[in-house]
């Protein structure tokens, strides 16, 4: 199992992966512990709110299906999964994304983590936990396309913030990004920052 350090450095220097950070925690003990197996078997996603079997093996991208549309919301397996998970494959550690998770422990009534996602966050999978009476908290960012964010549910109010960054950008109009970008992703932010100035100072010295 990959240290969730050692993720997170591998992660970041990959393109267009998205690096997410959760906690869930649940009341129900036996549905966090249903999460943590599901998690540790790649298929949290299939398991609390599986795809129709219908739409396995269909064509994507394909024309519309009214069929399935009725049906299913969805003509096809991608749009489906991208509909209502909002990625197209599930997390956890499994075949298709070995190499972008980390495990998962529990801690009481607490299930943490780290996992990677292509292009973008699962942001309607895990919405979608609160159907069945999850809180949670996920962070994320991906370098490649330059934007971060928080999503959280506490059982009240949903927080779903995202942020772009560019740093070219909030130089020329002289942007503090730390009035607006969460405390948490400041460190981050810093590095990445730094990298872009030794970018930025070695193309002017190549210019002249």
């Amino acid at each position: 199992m990959v240290s969730e350090a050692c993720l997170i450095r591998r992660l970041t220097n990959m393109a267009n992966i998205c690096i997410n950070s959760f906690a869930v925690s649940n009341d129900d003990q036996e549905a966090l512990v249903k999460f943590y197996k599901a998690f540790m078997d790649g298929n949290v996603f299939k398991t609390f709110f599986p795809m129709p079997e219908q739409l396995e093996g269909t064509i994507c991208p394909s024309p519309p299906n009214e069929v399935y549309l009725s049906l299913y919301g969805a003509s096809n397996w991608c749009d489906w999964k991208e509909k209502n998970w909002g990625i197209k494959c599930d997390i956890g550690i499994n075949e298709e994304c070995s190499d972008y998770s980390g495990g998962c422990r529990i801690n009481g009534n607490i299930c943490s983590g780290v996992f990677g996602t292509p292009w973008s966050p699962p942001i309607e999978a895990f919405k979608k936990l609160a159907e069945f009476g999850f809180k949670f908290y996920l962070n994320y960012e991906e370098s490649g396309n330059g934007f971060l964010g928080v999503l959280s549910w506490d059982g009240e109010s949903l927080v779903d913030d995202c942020y772009d960054v560019d740093f070219h950008e909030w130089e020329e109009d002289g942007v503090d990004w730390r009035e607006f970008i969460p405390e948490e992703f400041h460190d981050m932010i810093e590095e990445r920052y730094d990298e872009w100035l030794e970018d930025k100072y070695c193309d002017e010295e190549n210019e002249d």
